[in-house]
């Protein structure tokens, strides 16, 4: 009997030992590759950077758990997201990015809005490429909900925009680019007009009648005026005129 206690205690050491080399063979080893898709808001390195901070982060080991017990660090502009390791030193992250449309400067804070107005997220420092929205009156705002505005018509009108720019692409120079990456601004000025903004250049639209048009129009115009600075003035926008020509100055 003592025999078998004596055998059993060292099977148990055995097994022991070999599990806390494991472990720490586990805690030695660092995930390298990271494949992340679902990203518009942030780049490759931003993300790596807030998923994995500490040299530790990177275990396979902690990452695992982590996915188990649900701890995983939250990021800002992200719903949710989950990391499945490929590898001992491997990895792809998934994640579902809040939709937003825009943002906002209020005391201080970026404030970032969802269609309809929602304030979804707000942070010290600016983030992606969403376009600064202007010329919004409203005297105070309260995170997970809805932006004061006296015209909240204008949310619709900044949808509009975004949706008519999401996956379209223009030359830019030498190079092919996104055409809402281009778009830093839109700004309403107190009788509704709406002006878009792309760095140097600017582009009046007017108000909200025919603005697809106006947008397409715009789609076609910006290229010819790369590396120019001035306003565009597309108030004069008539989708009844067959042939029309616009003032950039």
């Amino acid at each position: 009997m003592k025999k078998a206690l004596t055998k059993n205690r060292k099977i148990g050491i055995a097994v022991f030992l070999t599990g806390v080399v494991l472990i720490t063979a586990l805690l030695s080893v660092r995930v390298q590759q990271i494949s992340i898709t679902g990203n518009e808001y942030y780049s490759q390195d931003e993300l790596e950077s807030l998923l994995f901070p500490g040299r530790m982060d990177r275990s396979p080991l902690v990452i695992w758990v982590r996915q188990k017990l649900g701890k995983k660090p939250a990021i800002p502009f992200v719903e949710k997201y989950t990391v499945n390791l490929t590898g001992l030193t491997s990895a792809e992250v998934l994640l579902y990015e809040k939709s937003m449309i825009g943002y906002v400067e209020f005391m201080g804070s970026y404030l970032y809005f969802d269609k309809d107005g929602m304030i979804v997220e707000s942070a010290s420092e600016r983030y992606g490429t969403l376009p600064k929205v202007t010329g919004l009156d409203f005297d105070y705002a309260v995170l997970h909900q809805t932006l004061p505005v006296k015209e909240p018509g204008v949310f619709a009108e900044i949808l509009q925009i975004s949706q008519y720019l999401e996956g379209k692409e223009i030359v830019w120079g030498e190079e092919t680019v996104p055409l809402g990456e281009l778009l830093d601004q839109i700004g309403f000025s107190s009788d509704g007009e709406i002006i878009c903004g792309f760095g140097e250049i600017k582009v009046k639209l007017g108000g909200k009648e025919f603005l697809e048009g106006k947008l397409r129009e715009m789609k076609d115009i910006l290229p010819q005026l790369y590396g120019r600075a001035g306003t565009l003035y597309l108030d004069t926008y008539d989708e009844n005129e067959a042939d029309p020509s616009y003032i950039f100055k």
